[in-house]
């Protein structure tokens, strides 16, 4: 035992340790508070600033996940869909969600911004519209029903077109305010909104934007190589293990090739936190919300007998 605890010290003293440096809370939706009701009574945090964007979730609400053809998110089970651009009366149509921010903006410092973008593609329903400009803006209060102020502090300057994949939209600003709140949608009235109608056999109607993995970072690197759900993928000789995300402060995901029959979880001296026994199953969502901050060590045991040891870390 003591052999035991002495390694996984080591462990410890290995890893370097960041602080909190994406301020936006629960960046990629997948933390809710129920799975039914409005938009701002589902995701945790996050809220509707115009209108009633909508959660798109595997868990929550496959339904509206089905109507978008079974799109994948970036990174978990989750993101968010929102209308940006409509035909017809009344014009300026928008939907915008919103976030306070873990801690207010430094006027004077510099920080860099992204998030996931695609197109919510659904053709027959008239949804076959693709735009630029969809946006992020900061802002002092909670503002609910804004008019489009024809500004954002980063936006998508040029249309995204792709319904597959998610094209990543990155910048940087110099705050000017102690702004406290994130805004994302499209900010701009229809007049300065640039087009493009995808194929359909109906008349084009709206633009559906979709967006996951958001990040406000005053570190250029961490913003750059972020990409959503920090995921721990673990090869072995017969199986592939996928752990995300890692640090988490809530819900632990654990996928397996092969059949989980338990799972222990150790604190960082050695003492055994957590264990289930006879679980056998492949997909693993553990609630560890209630552990303290600090370093764990996550022992898996598959129906082979086979024994995986991985570092886990609870913000």
């Amino acid at each position: 035992m003591k052999k035991f605890i002495s390694s996984f010290l080591l462990c410890f003293a290995l890893l370097e340790v960041h602080g909190q440096v994406n301020l936006v809370p629960n960046p990629s939706f997948e933390d809710t508070l129920e799975c039914i009701g409005p938009f701002d009574l589902t995701v945790k945090y996050w809220q509707s600033f115009k209108e009633s964007p909508d959660y798109c979730s595997f868990y929550c609400t496959p339904d509206m996940i089905s109507s978008l053809g079974e799109k994948e998110p970036n990174t978990g089970n989750a993101y968010t869909g929102f209308i940006s651009y409509n035909i017809g009366n009344p014009p300026n149509i928008r939907e915008f969600l919103g976030v306070e921010l873990i801690s207010p903006l430094i006027i004077g410092q510099k920080y860099f911004v992204s998030y996931y973008l695609s197109v919510g593609y659904t053709p027959n329903a008239g949804y076959n519209l693709a735009i630029n400009n969809i946006g992020a803006l900061f802002t002092t209060n909670s503002y609910y029903n804004l008019a489009n102020p024809n500004f954002a502090h980063l936006k998508a300057s040029q249309i995204v077109s792709d319904t597959e994949n998610w094209v990543k939209i990155s910048g940087s600003f110099i705050a000017d305010s102690t702004y406290n709140y994130l805004m994302i949608g499209n900010f701009f009235d229809d007049i300065y909104t640039d087009t493009l109608e995808l194929p359909s056999s109906v008349q084009p109607h709206r633009s559906y934007s979709l967006v996951d993995d958001v990040c406000v970072t005053s570190d250029s690197l961490y913003n750059e190589h972020w990409s959503g759900l920090t995921t721990q993928t673990i090869i072995t000789n017969k199986n592939t293990l996928k752990c995300y995300p890692n640090p988490t402060d809530n819900f632990f995901n654990i996928k397996s090739d092969q059949l989980v029959s338990s799972i222990q979880i150790f604190n960082n001296i050695g003492q055994k936190v957590y264990n289930s026994e006879n679980i056998f199953e492949k997909l693993i969502i553990l609630d560890l919300s209630q552990f303290k901050k600090g370093y764990y060590l996550l022992k898996l045991k598959q129906l082979d007998n086979q024994t995986i040891l991985t570092n886990l870390i609870i913000k």
